[in-house]
């Protein structure tokens, strides 16, 4: 997620954790995580046409997520046996990481976006991988040496058991096999390169996993090992998805909720903001480092009173930004004096 004040109002609304029905044969089960600030990720639970029932998102691979789910189908009538399909939105461990326990107790197959399948499969921007990249490229960032292990170590405890899910890709567009559904995949790339979305053409409704949420702000941060214009493509999916007859939106946390365009509207907003902000900090002092950049702009409480994941997220972000401003031509990178860290200045310089 974006930012420390997002989390913290997220994490002072209480949840109800009751299975809560949507639709006839739709039903949204709260399952705990182990991030304080977020509580809880939303499974959603879809009623097959000829017995069974689909989900959408599992919830993290911990004891705790276990029970809320296999509480949460037993008081809606179903047995985690009874579980055809996972379908995962994302590869973050509070979607993917019981997808793996899932399939084991009842022989479903998992879902994912095909840029996400083959990260699971061992890609160098997969997560098993994360470590070395960001040892590779934090240098180059001017991440102080002395900071990336703190940063390393600061995530919630996730078992590498929960990675292996054994997915099967799915394309952008492709019409999914839950019958009594009108389920389309819609590829949402920003907040992972294979988010997806879930469009029921028929309900007009959207499963928008993180890629729009009610109230927080989606993190869009450049993964170490990639590098892409993920700010570019989150604001491109933005309108995708808003183009979307849509009458409700069912995300991966918080509450359901309307008016899709006018949300997608304000988050593209806030990352204009963020753009003229982080292009007025490399043009007062052309060739700062991505690190110094992050040190300099506002965030909702000074950096140094950010927990280390906060600052790891926050690193990312900011070079979501130089990225996309690079790819709009305002601004451009170089060696700074020949040495390992980029130096950012203006592309007009």
């Amino acid at each position: 997620m974006s930012t420390e004040a997002d989390l913290a109002s997220a994490a002072r609304r209480p949840i109800d954790w009751r299975p809560a029905e949507i639709r006839p044969g739709l039903w949204s089960i709260p399952v705990a995580i182990p991030i304080a600030s977020l509580q809880a990720v939303n499974v959603y639970v879809l009623e097959l046409a000829g017995g069974g029932v689909a989900l959408v998102d599992a919830g993290w691979d911990s004891e705790e997520s276990w029970r809320s789910l296999r509480d949460g189908l037993s008081l809606l009538g179903w047995r985690l046996d009874e579980v055809r399909k996972v379908v995962v939105t994302h590869a973050h461990p509070d979607h993917l990481g019981l997808a793996y326990r899932v399939a084991g107790a009842s022989g479903a197959g998992v879902l994912v976006h095909e840029l996400e399948a083959g990260r699971l499969r061992g890609g160098r921007s997969g997560p098993l991988n994360f470590r070395r990249a960001l040892e590779a490229t934090y240098p180059r960032w001017g991440v102080p040496p002395a900071r990336v292990e703190e940063m390393l170590a600061a995530s919630a405890p996730s078992s590498e058991e929960s990675w292996t899910a054994p997915v099967q890709g799915v394309s952008d567009g492709a019409t999914l096999d839950l019958p009594g559904w009108s389920v389309r995949a819609v590829w949402t790339p920003g907040h992972t390169q294979g988010h997806l979305c879930l469009y029921d053409i028929g309900h007009r409704l959207l499963f928008s996993g993180d890629h729009v949420l009610p109230r927080i702000t989606p993190g869009v941060g450049v993964h170490p090992a990639e590098e892409a214009d993920v700010l570019g493509e989150f604001l491109a999916s933005l309108r995708k998805v808003a183009a979307l007859d849509v009458e409700e939106v069912l995300p991966g946390h918080e509450n359901r909720f309307s008016g899709l365009r006018e949300r997608t509207d304000f988050l593209a907003g806030h990352h204009d903001l963020r753009l003229d902000e982080v292009e007025s900090v490399v043009r007062a002092d052309p060739g700062v480092s991505g690190w110094q950049v992050t040190r300099r702009i506002g965030w909702s409480r000074p950096l140094e009173r950010f927990g280390s994941a906060m600052v790891r997220a926050a690193v990312a972000e900011t070079m979501a930004h130089l990225v996309h401003l690079e790819t709009l031509g305002r601004l451009t990178r170089l060696d700074r004096n020949g040495a390992s860290t980029e130096g950012w200045v203006p592309r007009d310089s």
